[in-house]
């Protein structure tokens, strides 16, 4: 009995050994994105509530004898091959997605499915994927349609109750002019029921039309909630009553969580409807433990230890293109050149692209050049908060170029004016990385160039207007005047 013991303790320690050494460094990278403002996670909370669950499960005595070693080895191994491709492909995501099907591993090795109150390990590995910084990535690949079908339900909600003219994402209502911007694509709102939906499918394991069904209602209301908030929000700002700002606190936020509160309770309301899987009721058979023998662990260190010593190669890399060139002078400021940071320099040099800054007197001029925009472009609210700015998108200007406009506060308290366009070889335009992605997926190797134009912000407007202007005439940018108004975006 006593050898039998200690094998099957020495088992359980060499595998833990095995998965610590496979899932250290994604822990790592998960633990940063719940920290760097750049990802904008809400990944701890979803971790708290997944780990209510499971010492909500594991509080209760197991119920049912049948001992599942083979598939909680197997998950393992799938893991091993999982973080085996993100080390190969030196891409974080994927190697993190190795810590998703741990969590189902380690819910099997728990026996959480077989216990009083039990839990389903496949939803909790679906949870645990949302412990991942996955709304940028959602936002970046999907954010350009899921604006437009958000600003399509908008106007449909918009045309019951007052003229709209609707072009894009952009909505014209009584003269204001007014952008649904990326944020407000409705990605969040979806990923919030989803994960208050996954919560309810690990405690009640539906069938599989059950699922489908609460999978189609979910993405239904998430865009039903937010297109009803960018209604709002719209007449808010078109005959907002004794001068409310309706994207001002607390307006803004109240809206959205009324909106996103009816969605949830719409949800609660059909869960509570959903039958349970039934509950085990054996309690009298005799419980066999899992065990895990120390060969097989043996060689899952072993692995592990291999795994991660391999050299990347990453296949998103961009093709090799010189640093994008900056004129001698603008607006009459003559250039000076600043060289890339370290991080900088290394980072274009294993990945591709390039990249140029330089003053020109109280400005700043950057271009971002690379084929592969899903590495290398990336929002200044995205870059500039993971140095510890705090930025947020004001409008987007249409009178020369399409431009984003947005307001940065440094660690200082010093305020930023920040212009950024993209442009394509082809001379297509966009404000926003997620066209960007949604166009270079059309046509994959074209190459996009990010035009980052800075001030402070104690700058007049009519003063970085002119020299905005000479930094297209030096850049040979083709001037396509949409809208001269600087457009008010619906931001989250």
């Amino acid at each position: 009995m006593h050898a039998v013991w200690r094998s099957t303790t020495l088992g359980h320690g060499l595998l833990a050994c095995a998965l610590i050494i496979l899932a250290w460094h994604p822990l790592l990278w998960l633990f940063n994105s719940w920290t760097d403002p750049s990802y904008g996670s809400d990944g701890a909370l979803v971790f708290l509530c997944l780990s209510g669950l499971v010492f909500w499960s594991l509080s209760s005595p197991v119920v049912d004898g049948a001992a599942k070693r083979s598939q909680a080895m197997a998950g393992f191994l799938l893991a091993a091959l999982c973080r085996l491709s993100g080390q190969l492909l030196d891409i974080q995501i994927i190697a993190a997605l190795a810590l998703v099907i741990d969590v189902y591993a380690l819910a099997v090795l728990w026996r959480l499915p077989a216990r009083l109150r039990s839990v389903s390990p496949c939803w909790l590995a679906v949870l645990f994927f949302f412990c991942l910084p996955i709304e940028r990535l959602v936002q970046r690949v999907l954010g350009y349609g899921l604006q437009h079908v958000s600003t399509d339900g908008a106007c449909t909600v918009l045309n019951w109750v007052t003229p709209v003219q609707c072009e894009g994402v952009r909505i014209m209502i009584h003269d204001h002019l007014v952008l649904v911007d990326l944020p407000c694509s409705g990605a969040g709102a979806v990923l919030q029921l989803s994960v208050l939906f996954i919560a309810v499918m690990a405690i009640k394991r539906p069938t599989v039309g059950n699922t489908v069904a609460g999978m189609l209602l979910v993405a239904g209301l998430g865009m039903a909630a937010n297109s009803l908030r960018i209604a709002l929000l719209a007449l808010g700002i078109a005959y907002s009553p004794a001068g409310i700002d309706v994207m001002a606190q607390p307006w803004h936020d109240l809206i959205g969580y009324g909106c996103l509160t009816l969605a949830v309770c719409v949800l609660a309301w059909w869960a509570a409807r959903l039958p349970s899987a039934q509950p085990f009721v054996q309690a009298s058979m005799r419980i066999s433990a899992i065990t895990v023998k120390p060969l097989p662990a043996l060689g899952l260190i072993w692995l592990a230890l291999l795994i991660v010593r391999l050299p990347s190669h990453p296949v998103d890399v961009a093709t090799a293109v010189s640093p994008p060139g900056l004129p001698w002078t603008v607006g009459g400021y003559p250039r000076q050149t600043l060289q890339l940071t370290t991080q900088e320099r290394n980072y274009f040099t294993r990945y591709g692209g390039g990249a140029s800054r330089a003053h020109y007197g109280p400005f700043t001029l950057m271009l971002v050049k690379t084929t592969a925009p899903l590495r290398h472009m990336h929002a200044p609210d995205q870059c500039l908060a993971g140095i510890g700015h705090a930025v947020h998108r004001v409008g987007g200007r249409f009178d020369t170029v399409p431009t984003a406009v947005y307001r940065s506060t440094d660690g200082q308290g010093h305020d930023w004016r920040i212009r950024v366009s993209f442009v394509s070889e082809h001379g297509d335009y966009s404000t926003n990385v997620a066209e960007v992605i949604w166009r270079w997926f059309q046509a994959p190797g074209t190459t996009w160039t990010m035009v980052q134009r800075i001030s402070p912000w104690q700058v007049s407007e009519p003063q970085f207007n002119a020299w905005d202007r000479a930094v297209l005439r030096a850049l040979d940018m083709k001037v396509i005047p949409v809208q001269a108004a600087l457009m008010r975006p619906l931001r989250s």
